[in-house]
């Protein structure tokens, strides 16, 4: 195995119109910045309380549920967290297969008094418009890939690299997911198609779905 890439990127405070320059970026911040992308792949956005961005709520019923719903092709459902410090965003790990448990237990999600079918729970933060959930993280060089990952990202399963702590969060978030004989949604992780190489990223859905791991951009 070759060197590991350290990756260093983060999003400023100048991502982020309504934030104060001069104070740290945040959840609201980065809600905002990650349901902006989705808008302009055509997804409808809401959010689960009221908020200073404008963004229409979605309802649930019980209290606990995720901060953004995301409607469209798929329709699914993000924990997001600020992603400074990674205890938070191992604390989403949990939350997210919480959410899934509920929404299988019976737990519906509304806009406008209409129930909206999820396909899947996922998690973000600020990282995830670069590709990865922890800001520390640290690629494998592609040459340095197994055969079967090299299969998987050639049949579109897998993109073409990832983070080696996000890889492990994910692998694990689909762990708990197949201990549910009846889960009939999906749970991963809102990356982006950087990880392919693209300059014009798109975001990325990395989740467990239909029985399968799926890389799916946006």
């Amino acid at each position: 195995m070759g060197p590991l890439v350290p990756y260093y990127g983060v999003l400023h405070n100048k991502d982020f119109p309504m934030s104060n320059q001069h104070t740290a970026l945040d959840e609201q911040d980065v809600k905002f910045a990650l349901s902006t992308r989705l808008e302009a792949q055509g997804f409808d956005v809401y959010w689960e309380q009221k908020n200073a961005y404008g963004y229409k709520t979605f309802t649930s019923s019980t209290l606990s549920r995720p901060d953004i719903l995301a409607v469209g092709e798929p329709t699914f459902m993000i924990e997001a967290k600020n992603g400074i410090h990674s205890s938070e965003t191992y604390d989403a790990l949990l939350q997210n297969q919480q959410y899934i448990n509920q929404y299988l237990d019976g737990q519906e999600y509304q806009v406008d008094g209409e129930t909206i079918d999820i396909d899947g729970f996922v998690v973000a933060n600020r990282h995830s418009m670069n590709g990865f959930l922890f800001g520390d993280d640290s690629m494998e060089p592609v040459n340095s890939h197994s055969k079967g990952r090299r299969k998987a990202v050639s049949q579109g399963h897998l993109p073409n690299r990832e983070g080696q702590m996000t890889e492990m969060f994910v692998r694990i978030q689909w762990r708990a997911l197949k201990r549910r004989t009846d889960c009939e949604v999906a749970s991963g992780a809102l990356l982006s198609t950087t990880l392919d190489g693209e300059e014009d990223d798109r975001p990325a859905l990395l989740w467990w779905r239909d029985n399968y791991q799926q890389w799916e951009a946006l």
